[in-house]
């Protein structure tokens, strides 16, 4: 239950970051990355951004154009954007 509220946190956090308007999040995905402890966020459309965020809140974020396995690639490297 805790991690549950935790993950609704984060996810908050990643619309918030993400830039997705309110009532309008049809276009915002998310994917668990439990091998990673990280959750994998971005919006699917042309320019959109995605990111992942670990549980401790810090996160990657990468531009549409970045491939996905590359980003995870940085993150599990320790690359992060917020620090």
């Amino acid at each position: 239950m805790e991690n549950n509220n935790l993950r609704e946190k984060l996810i908050e956090k990643g619309k918030e970051l993400l830039k997705v308007s309110p009532g309008n999040d049809s276009t915002f995905k998310v994917k668990d990355l439990k091998e990673d402890n990280a959750i994998y966020m971005y919006q699917k459309f042309r320019g959109g951004g995605g990111l992942i965020m670990d549980y401790n809140g810090d996160y990657l974020f990468f531009a549409s154009c970045v491939n996905f396995n590359d980003a995870l690639e940085k993150f599990r490297e320790g690359k992060r954007s917020n620090n």
